[in-house]
């Protein structure tokens, strides 16, 4: 050894020794155990946020082919409950009729033939955990007018959520939720509830 300096001897093969590989898989058992939950939560925000996206595209989409076309363009939703998915339909009518389209039914068969038009439907399996809903008392359907594409529902049906004010909530449970408001413009809007953990929206 030569003065002033250290020698250090490499280890054969530059491997690493069994006690180092063991403390080496424990560190990765305990990121992976916080790291986990955290990275499940971000992937079902993330479906979360892309299907109210989609959602409020064909809103707007909706209320576009309501002007355009000049006549009156239905959306009817179906909340899941005991059905296999979450899903809505946008569709027009001859006779203007409300909730003429079930979006539960196959292809083909949605709308009754001759009296209606299917321009889109969407489906949301539940095993996706995503669905969606309404609030309480609210109907599950409503049109947007063709002349000033603000919304309405046929006279004699149940109320909206508000004056002329659709509500629509897409969520995986109260945490995970958005609210999707299409006012009296037909323009929808989107915010979070108080209860809810998705950022990037305003507070409800």
């Amino acid at each position: 050894m030569v003065a002033g300096r250290t020698k250090v001897r490499a280890r054969a093969g530059g491997g690493f020794t069994l006690p180092e590989l063991l403390v080496t898989l424990a560190i990765v058992a305990i990121v992976v155990a916080f790291a986990g939950p955290a990275m499940h939560d971000f992937i079902m925000i993330q479906r979360l946020k892309g299907v109210n996206g989609e959602l409020v595209t064909d809103l707007q989409f909706a209320r576009n082919e309501a002007v355009t076309r000049g006549k009156q363009v239905h959306m009817a939703l179906h909340a899941g409950g005991t059905s296999s998915a979450s899903c809505y339909t946008i569709y027009t009518h001859l006779n203007n009729a409300a909730n003429a389209c079930d979006c539960t039914q196959p292809a083909g068969s949605r709308c009754p033939a001759g009296l209606a038009k299917e321009l889109k439907t969407v489906e949301v399996p539940l095993s996706t955990t995503v669905q969606f809903g309404v609030m309480s008392g609210q109907v599950t359907y409503f049109y947007f007018e063709p002349v000033t594409g603000g919304i309405a529902v046929v006279s004699g049906d149940s109320p909206l959520a508000g004056p002329n004010q659709f509500v629509i909530y897409t969520l995986i449970d109260e945490t995970k939720k958005l609210t999707t408001t299409v006012g009296t413009s037909g323009r929808p809007t989107v915010c979070q509830p108080s209860t809810s953990r998705v950022t990037g929206y305003p507070t409800c």
